[in-house]
C-alpha cells in the first residue's frame, strides 16, 4: 500500500508502476470490449483518492481509465478528428445548416432556461441540433451556464450529439467544466453518454477537467471515484482504441 506521507518522484514512480501492472493484468479481459461484469482491481486508484490532496482531477481521470483499459490513454487534440464527413468523421464540421438552424429564438429561449419554450420550438419542428460560426452549439451553451434539465431535455428527447467541438476545439464537458459550480448533474450526463469526451483536448492541449477551479478539485475526485463503475460501463472498448499510443510500451501519461 502506497503511504501517503511520502512525497516527490518516488511516489509517482510507485503510482505509475502499480497502475501499469494491475492495467496489464486487466488486459487480459478486454479482448474485444470492457466487460460490464468483470471486477476491476481499483487498488491503484484507491490509493490516489486516499492521497487526492496531490492528485488533480484530469491526473485521477487518467489513472482511472488506465486501470479498466489495460493501457495508459494519451490525450487527443479534438480538431484532428473533425472532417466534413459527418458519416465517418468523430467531430462534425459545422454545416451552412447547423449555422441556419441557430435562430435568435432557439438562443434566447436557452439564454434564459426557458424549458417550455424550447419544447414549443421542438414540437413546431425548429432542429435544436445547432451552432454559431464558431462552432458553438447549443449544448456548449446549455452546458456553461450549468442548465441541467434543458441538456437533459436536448439529450434524452432532441437526441442532440454531444460530440461537438467549437473552433476552439472544446466540447461540451469544456464547457460545463468552466463554470464556476460544480454542476454534477450536467457532467455526469455528458460522460455517461461518451466517456471519450474526457480525453480530448482543445487546441491549446487542454483536456475537460484542466478547466476545474483547484478549490474544486477534491470534490471533482471524489465525484469521479463514486462514478467509476458507471463510467466504465458506459465505455466502448473500439472508441477509447484512439487513445492508445502506439509502440511507446509503459511511456508514462502527463
Amino acid at each position: 500500500m502506497i503511504n501517503c506521507v511520502e512525497r516527490g518522484p518516488g511516489l509517482n514512480e510507485v503510482r505509475h508502476s502499480n497502475c501499469l501492472t494491475l492495467a496489464k493484468q486487466t488486459q487480459e479481459h478486454n479482448e474485444n470490449e470492457i466487460d460490464r461484469k468483470q471486477i476491476i482491481n481499483w487498488t491503484c486508484l484507491n490509493d490516489l483518492f486516499r492521497c487526492s490532496f496531490e492528485v488533480d482531477p484530469d491526473s485521477f481521470m487518467k489513472h482511472m481509465f488506465t486501470s479498466c483499459l489495460g493501457f495508459q490513454p494519451c490525450i487527443k487534440e479534438s480538431l484532428q478528428y473533425q472532417t466534413s464527413n459527418k458519416e465517418t468523421t468523430f467531430f462534425p464540421s459545422v454545416s451552412s445548416d447547423d449555422i441556419a438552424n441557430y435562430t435568435s429564438d432557439v438562443v434566447a429561449a436557452a439564454r434564459s432556461n426557458d424549458l417550455s419554450t424550447l419544447k414549443k420550438l421542438h414540437k413546431s419542428g425548429k432542429t435544436l441540433s445547432c451552432c454559431n460560426p464558431f462552432g458553438e452549439s447549443m449544448l456548449h451553451m446549455v452546458c456553461r451556464r450549468g442548465y441541467s434539465e434543458m441538456l437533459s431535455f436536448l439529450l434524452e428527447e432532441v437526441e442532440v450529439s454531444v460530440r461537438i467541438i467549437d473552433d476552439s476545439g472544446r466540447n461540451p464537458l469544456h464547457d460545463a467544466l468552466w463554470n464556476s459550480n460544480c454542476n454534477f448533474d450536467v457532467v455526469s450526463m455528458l460522460i455517461y453518454r461518451d466517456p471519450s469526451l474526457l480525453l480530448f483536448s482543445d487546441k491549446r492541449g487542454h483536456s475537460p477537467f484542466t478547466y476545474a477551479r483547484k478549490e474544486h478539485w477534491r470534490k471533482w475526485i471524489e465525484f469521479l471515484w463514486d462514478r467509476k463503475d458507471r463510467i466504465i460501463a458506459s465505455v466502448q472498448k473500439e472508441t477509447m482504441e484512439i487513445f492508445r499510443v502506439p509502440d511507446e510500451g509503459n511511456a508514462i501519461v502527463n
